[in-house]
C-alpha cells in the first residue's frame, strides 16, 4: 500500500498543473489524486494560462507542475513571474527536455525539482509530497549539492588541465560520453579518468552539477535556444 503524506494540517496538497499537451493532463490528474492527498485545482495549456488561473483563484496551489516547452509563454518565463508573484508555491518540472543546459537554467530560476516525463505516476506524487514538505526534491536529474553550490555561490576555483577544460565545455552540450570523446580524439576510458578528476576538483557528484560549475564560473555561456531567465 503506498504510504500517504497530506500537507497543511491534513488536507490535501493543492497542485497546480501547466503542460501543452491535453492528453497528459487528462492522464496524469487520475494519477496523482487517486490517493486523495493530492488534488489538482488548476488545470492550464501553458504559462500564461497557469498565472491568470492563480491570480483568480481562491487558494493558492502549493505545488506547480510546470513543462519547458509550452506556447505562448514557456517554462522558462513562468518560472521567474511564479517566484516574483508567488515565493511560497513550490515549483516542479516536468518535462522531455533533460539536457543540462535546461536543468542548469531552472536550478538558477529556483525550481524545487525537475522530473522527466517519463517518471512514473508514484515518482511524481512522491516529488509534489516531498517538495510540500521538504522544499526540494532531488534525484538523478536534480542533486541537492549541485543546488547548495548555486545557492551560496562560494567556490575557490581549481587549476584544470587543457583535457579537463576541453571535457567540461562539453558537459553542457547534448552529447553522450562517447561522443565526446569522438570529439577530443581519445578514448571513452580516457574521458571516464578525465571527469572522474574534474569530480575531485570541482566538488560535483554528477554531470549536471559539472554543468552548473563551468557555466557559474564563465567557462561557458548557456544557448538553450530559448528564453533565458536572467
Amino acid at each position: 500500500m503506498e504510504h500517504i503524506t497530506e500537507g497543511r494540517g491534513g488536507l490535501p496538497v493543492l497542485v497546480a498543473l501547466a503542460d501543452d499537451h491535453q492528453l497528459l493532463r487528462e492522464s496524469v490528474i487520475p494519477h496523482i489524486e487517486d490517493t486523495g492527498d493530492i488534488k489538482v485545482i488548476i488545470n492550464a495549456a501553458n504559462g500564461r494560462e497557469l498565472v491568470e488561473a492563480i491570480e483568480q483563484a481562491k487558494a493558492l496551489p502549493d505545488v506547480c507542475l510546470i513543462d519547458i516547452m509550452m506556447p505562448d509563454m514557456d517554462g522558462f518565463q513562468t518560472v521567474p513571474l511564479l517566484k516574483k508573484k508567488w515565493p511560497q508555491i513550490k515549483i516542479l518540472i516536468l518535462t522531455s527536455y533533460l539536457r543540462e543546459a535546461y536543468v542548469v537554467q531552472m536550478i538558477y530560476a529556483g525550481v524545487n525539482g525537475y522530473l522527466s516525463k517519463n517518471s512514473h505516476p508514484r515518482t511524481v506524487k512522491e516529488a509534489i509530497r516531498h517538495v510540500q514538505e521538504y522544499d526540494i526534491y532531488c534525484n538523478e536529474i536534480f542533486c541537492l549539492k549541485d543546488i547548495k553550490a548555486v545557492r551560496e555561490g562560494k567556490k575557490v576555483l581549481p587549476k584544470l588541465t587543457q583535457k579537463e577544460l576541453q571535457l567540461l565545455r562539453y558537459c553542457i552540450e547534448d552529447l553522450t560520453y562517447l561522443e565526446i570523446a569522438d570529439k577530443m580524439g581519445t578514448s571513452q576510458k580516457s574521458i571516464e579518468g578525465y571527469r572522474h578528476r574534474l569530480f575531485q576538483k570541482t566538488g560535483a557528484k554528477t554531470r549536471t552539477g559539472l554543468a552548473l560549475f563551468a557555466v557559474r564560473y564563465g567557462y561557458v555561456a548557456i544557448d538553450t535556444g530559448v528564453s533565458p531567465v536572467y
